[in-house]
């Protein structure tokens, strides 16, 4: 007989309570705390939600060391650091600023103290007065004080990174005590004005409240009356809903009540009729209200009523819950905390409730059934299995449904045994959803080990989601959990960068009880640098900066050295007062915006002192003077530097000679300004003046300061600038009078060599001679001027006088190669004059090239055929590329006959 194997078949887990259709809850007991109960007495409990620390008050009496301590716990309930206060203090209120993970704790006296998770003093204290009744807002508490005057006072973290306070006058209803029982902070994250918000009640008569509305902005108060009036005696406790949409109140006649936060509608939900705690009222979720009675007043237990808030008549309760117990209201659910037990009232999702309602024919549940079958043996598997296959969407919902209900428990071998059952429908399935699957195999991996190891924290896959991956990062790295943290960062494919900065900074810049000294300190940054290159971490300047802002200076220096990317590595040598580096460092990457920063900083810091280092590397000295240029050396600091440099003075006065020169053509391109030529030109030859002013100078300052043994190279070179200068002003002169004489303005920006073509082209070939004979110019420059006037002018019969053609043997020859006659014609378009230059080019190449050029084939056949080279043929023919009527050219110049008579220029050179 076949025996079938033993396989426990999947079941829930917690005990469930259905508050209605499709709305149920389920309570989970967590029995791995630490805490010890005997420990407690009359505690005060807060918790920071979505897996944040338990701060537990107690003032007890039994022992003498612990007499009035805070405990703080882990949300998986291990001791993790205690607060001692001082055996005068009262604790008036314990709470959590949830953002900034800060413990406040508002003592008797009116003083504020804040916290953070390791039970250091995160900020200094505040002092608001004594307080009556407080109200958490996530990012702080608001606070109403009933003395002389009824004040509301509302203490958060700001965005400068410390806590400020805001203080008001309330109105006049509020003068007596006793009118105002509780009130409600709406925190801003969920408030319709993007403020904090306060809802007030106030008691005006026996049987009559009334709501205000007040919002603290910039230090004024808006305080509106809601107009609606609550009958049922005063209101004991406001309790807001998680999304912050809903909020739920009792009344002391007992009555619960639900409303928008705007009081527009007022639904009873339920009634009780026995003894009321106003603590016990609290939100499970967003649908459903979680109210504890007693029996009897001294009741140690308490029977906590769950209300479906869209279907009041479908209620439950959970009879003897510890009277000690603290609600803790989390997104999916209430923490009940108490010195004896742990419990998590949980909102079961949707997925969950699908597959695991008692008898449920959900796609879910069937794939969960057939698992449970085919792994227990049974070939009813087979026939289910078959059934889901039919309709591929149906299978699809059932694996997205376990795969959901997957990510709703805290038990790892449910988690895993309904991931197993996904993993087992997805082998059947065709609709493959892999990444929703990883996603949430990797966030369950990462919350079971955030319980299991070191941080021990509880917290779910929805708190997780409401908390966000990067502020869970932020709370590991408050607790120095860094390697933590960054595996969880590897794990969710999120940024380490932030969490490898906070460990630098932390490993660099944190005080500790031993001085290191400045070697270890230089030991401790090489490793810490090591470990943020393997890490490929791309925020080495800016942690070198908050180094530096922890006063250690040199480690700053020993992170930037290590920074790659110049961009972020030179601002931020600037920001640390370093500009020495910052400038060695931009001359090596050569990046003129970085430089420029750098100089102006140099130069906005330390004036003319900063002067010699800019001029040191070539790169900073150049935007320097060009800076000098711009600012026409106007600032002090460069007067006082020109005056000791003054071939740097020559050097501004050469530019702006330039400037004028770019000003006079853009002039004369404008043609509104064309007429003003004399007034630029006049302004060009007053730069000219100041320019060789500064030479002489220069001049003056190298023969003092050169010794009468130095050698005379700097002299010959200043009487060449010196010259040069004299024969620019000469030649402005000499244009200024051509263009009145000629009228082209292309004299006025022209060179010498430009100056005597543009006269030759005009015909004035006398002016030519004698520019050409007071400026010095070399023939061969002459010949180039006239060759390229005549090509300007179409005086072709004059270009072949001047090369020659036609010349009797013997007689002078041209000093400009033939090539440049060809190039000169052929740009013309004069390729049968251009052809006649060819056989007086030396290499055979060349003329080959020009031939084609010239389209001369015949020629460049016949060239060939001189040579006797069948390669060139060849190559010449593929020049062709197949037209019949070159190639026939080709070849009659190949079978022409030489003539034997004529000298052979080619067999000459060649």
């Amino acid at each position: 007989m076949q025996r079938k194997r033993h396989y426990e078949r999947t079941a829930r887990c917690g005990s469930w309570i259905s508050i209605g259709k499709d709305n149920m809850v389920r309570v989970l007991d967590f029995v791995d705390f630490s805490w010890d109960d005997s420990a407690w007495f009359k505690p005060k409990i807060a918790c920071n939600r979505n897996g944040g620390h338990i701060a537990v008050h107690s003032q007890n009496k039994f022992y003498e060391s612990d007499r009035n301590v805070v405990f703080l716990y882990t949300s998986n309930g291990k001791l993790s650091s205690t607060i001692k206060l001082k055996d005068s203090d009262v604790v008036s209120y314990l709470g959590w600023n949830y953002f900034q993970d800060h413990l406040i704790v508002v003592l008797g006296d009116g003083t504020a103290h804040f916290f953070n998770s390791r039970g250091e003093v995160a900020h200094s204290p505040f002092i608001i007065g004594v307080v009556n009744l407080v109200s958490s807002t996530q990012n702080g508490f608001a606070a109403v004080t009933f003395g002389a005057s009824c004040l509301l006072s509302l203490v958060e973290f700001s965005k400068g990174g410390e806590y400020t306070s805001k203080t008001v006058s309330l109105p006049a209803p509020f003068s007596r005590p006793l009118s105002t029982l509780t009130l409600l902070a709406i925190p801003q994250n969920v408030s319709y004005t993007g403020y904090s918000e306060v809802l007030i009640p106030n008691t005006s008569t026996v049987n009559e409240t009334k709501m205000f509305h007040c919002t603290i902005s910039n230090q004024h108060l808006r305080c509106t009356n809601l107009k609606v009036s609550l009958e049922g005696g005063g209101l004991l406790s406001l309790a807001l809903s998680s999304n912050g949409r809903s909020i739920a109140f009792l009344m002391e006649s007992k009555n619960l009540f639900l409303t928008d936060t705007s009081f527009e509608s007022v639904t009873q939900l339920f009634s009780v009729s026995n003894f009321l705690d106003k603590n016990m009222l609290s939100w499970c979720g967003n649908n459903c209200v979680v109210l504890g009675e007693r029996e009897y007043e001294d009741d140690d237990y308490y029977t906590v009523h769950l209300v479906n808030t869209s279907d009041p008549s479908c209620t439950d309760n959970i009879g003897e819950v510890p009277g000690d117990v603290a609600l803790v209201q989390e997104c999916d659910g209430i923490r009940m905390i108490s010195p004896t037990s742990y419990q998590f009232l949980q909102c079961v999702s949707e997925s969950g409730v699908r597959v695991f309602s008692v008898g449920s024919r959900s796609p879910g549940a069937v794939l969960i059934s057939t698992y449970d079958e085919f792994m227990s043996g049974n070939a009813s598997a087979v026939g289910m299995l078959r059934h889901l296959q039919q309709n591929t969407d149906t299978l699809a919902e059932a694996i997205n449904d376990c795969v959901l209900t997957a990510a709703m428990e805290l038990d790892v071998e449910q988690q895993k045994c309904l991931l197993r059952i996904a993993s087992f429908g997805k082998t059947f399935s065709p609709v493959q959803d892999t990444d929703s699957f990883l996603h949430t195999v990797r966030c369950l991996r990462v919350l079971n080990t955030l319980r299991a190891t070191r941080p021990n924290m509880l917290l779910s896959l929805a708190q997780l989601q409401d908390l966000g991956e990067a502020r869970l990062l932020q709370r590991l790295v408050r607790d120095d959990h860094y390697q933590i943290a960054y595996h969880v960062a590897e794990t969710l494919d999120l940024e380490k960068d932030m969490v490898l900065r906070e460990w630098a900074v932390s490993r660099l810049a944190r005080s500790r009880t031993v001085m290191l000294s400045p070697q270890e300190e230089v030991t401790t940054c090489t490793a810490v640098i090591r470990k943020l290159k393997k890490c490929s971490c791309a925020r080495i300047a800016e942690i070198a900066q908050e180094v530096n802002m922890r006063g250690k200076h040199d480690s700053a220096v020993q992170l930037l050295e290590a920074e790659t990317c110049a961009s972020r590595q030179i601002p931020m040598y600037l920001s640390i007062s370093e500009p020495e580096l910052a400038l060695k460092r931009v001359a090596a990457v050569s990046d003129p915006d970085l430089a420029f920063t750098v100089i102006m900083f140099m130069l906005q810091s330390r004036a003319a002192g900063a002067v010699p280092l800019l001029l040191e590397k070539k790169l900073s000295r150049d935007i320097f003077l060009q800076l000098v240029r711009v600012t026409e050396g106007n600032r002090a600091y460069m007067r006082d530097f020109l005056n000791t440099k003054p071939h740097m003075q020559m050097a501004l006065d050469l530019r702006r000679y330039l400037q004028e020169e770019d000003k006079l053509c853009a002039a004369l391109a404008n043609t509104r300004q064309e007429a003003n030529w004399e007034m630029q030109q006049e302004c060009k030859s007053a730069a000219l003046q100041t320019l060789s002013l500064s030479q002489q100078r220069e001049v003056a300052f190298s023969d003092g300061s050169h010794s009468s043994a130095a050698p005379s190279t700097t002299a010959s070179q200043n009487a060449f600038h010196e010259t040069m200068l004299r024969l620019q002003a000469k030649l402005i002169e000499k244009q200024t009078q051509l263009m009145k004489e000629m009228d082209d303005g292309r004299f006025l920006h022209a060179s010498v060599y430009d100056t005597v073509r543009l006269a030759l082209e005009h015909g004035r070939a006398s002016v030519a001679e004698r520019l050409k004979e007071e400026f010095q110019l070399p023939e061969k420059m002459f010949q180039w001027c006239t060759l390229n006037a005549y090509a300007s002018t179409g005086q072709w019969d004059l270009i072949d006088q001047l090369g020659g053609l036609g010349a009797q043997p013997g007689s002078k020859q041209p000093l400009i190669a033939s090539d440049a006659f060809v190039s000169i014609l052929l740009r013309y378009k004069r390729p049968q004059q251009a052809k006649q230059y060819i056989p007086r080019i030396p290499h055979l190449m060349q003329r080959m090239d020009l031939y084609v050029q010239c389209e001369d084939w015949i020629g460049a056949g016949a060239e060939c055929r001189r040579n006797n080279d069948q390669g060139l043929l060849t190559r010449l023919k593929g020049y062709a590329k197949g037209n019949a009527q070159i190639l026939q050219l080709i070849t009659e110049g190949w079978n022409k006959q030489p003539q034997t008579t004529a000298l052979s220029f080619p067999k000459l050179f060649s």
